[in-house]
């Protein structure tokens, strides 16, 4: 989980055992690399949960927030990656970021 400045909490689910590469406090920046996507749970192949949450100190209350991304890119039907902007992708699409 991160805490952003703003006070929500951004959490990140499937990430590689032992992949992690910031440790609890330190700051992030936007594009830094946290971890490796993963393969844990009830899946085939690895991908990676995002939630975005109002607060963290009571987990039963917390409320999911919508969120979108500034920009990424998403695999075509045609072998060929779109850019996209302030949008989520649907689901089962295969993405890439840029830092």
């Amino acid at each position: 989980m991160l805490q952003a400045k703003e006070g929500y909490i951004v959490f990140l689910a499937h990430l590689r055992n032992q992949s992690i590469s910031v440790t609890e406090g330190e700051q992030v920046r936007q594009g830094q690399a946290i971890g490796m996507v993963g393969n844990s749970g009830n899946s085939t192949m690895p991908h990676l949960h995002i939630n975005v949450f109002d607060q963290m100190d009571d987990p039963f209350k917390a409320e999911v927030l919508p969120f979108v991304f500034s920009s990424y890119e998403s695999l075509g039907s045609d072998g060929l990656w779109i850019e996209n902007r302030s949008s989520l992708p649907k689901a089962g699409t295969f993405v890439r970021f840029h830092a």
